[in-house]
């Protein structure tokens, strides 16, 4: 709907005018076939936090977003959905706050080859899986990977009264 994209807009906004991590990855990418096109700084924010994530270990959007200072785990998907460094960023070790798989290669749906490839390499990494979803074992922190306080905004709410 219109407040998840405005909210969406604002989150990547704000990010835009920030500048990247120190050791970030390289601002440009290159597709295969495809003209080059700038990474954004929130582009290279999710991509250094992802790499933090460990063999063996999934995070979620929603966790990434948080990490991040942002409140929007969408942003942080459509971030991961146009990674140009897989496999050194991992996005595959990304998942849905419900802790089934999500997308893949922009693909979406428990039935899609994409999900069936990205549970395969996850396994291989030894995520464990339950009832069809990752298993609670399995789940990574970003917050841990963000540094101390998270990566959190700075923004509090004032108590009314």
């Amino acid at each position: 709907p219109k407040t998840t994209t405005i909210l969406l807009l604002l989150s990547l906004l704000t990010f835009a005018t920030s500048t990247p991590p120190s050791g970030s990855l390289s601002m440009v990418a290159t597709a295969a076939g495809q003209a080059s096109r700038n990474v954004t700084a929130f582009e290279s924010k999710v991509y250094a936090l992802c790499k933090q994530i460990p063999k063996g270990k999934v995070s979620t959007y929603g966790s990434m977003a948080k990490a991040l200072g942002c409140g929007a785990p969408r942003a942080v998907g459509q971030a991961l959905r146009r990674n140009p460094f897989a496999p050194e960023v991992p996005c595959h070790r990304v998942v849905a706050a419900d802790r089934k798989l999500g997308g893949f290669f922009g693909e979406t749906g428990a039935g899609s080859s994409a999900l069936q490839r990205k549970r395969k390499i996850l396994e291989e990494e030894g995520v464990r899986f339950e009832d069809g979803k990752v298993a609670k074992e399995s789940v990574f922190d970003a917050s841990l990977a963000a540094g101390k306080g998270g990566g959190r905004s700075v923004i509090t709410k004032r108590k009314r009264g």
